[in-house]
């Protein structure tokens, strides 16, 4: 084999260990944030689950049955 096709060979591994392991990083630090944004939709849930409860036990939801309020007529 040619030697300057072994130099490109091993250019061409290095390079592909180098972009592999950039991977595998963004990946493990994608993996964390991920977790944190799942806390956080899972607190956002919740509070707005309390809100809904507030609101329909003071009956100021407008998200009524129409059978349950009155009309003028």
């Amino acid at each position: 084999m040619n030697p300057d096709t072994e130099i490109i060979l091993w250019v061409m591994g290095g390079g592909f260990t180098v972009v592999l392991v950039l991977m595998k990083t963004m990946f493990s630090t994608l993996r964390v944030d991920i977790q944190k944004l799942d806390e956080k939709i899972t607190d956002i849930d919740r509070r707005l689950c309390r809100l809904e409860g507030a609101f329909s036990s003071k009956e100021c939801c407008v998200l009524k049955e129409e059978r349950h309020m009155k009309r003028a007529e």
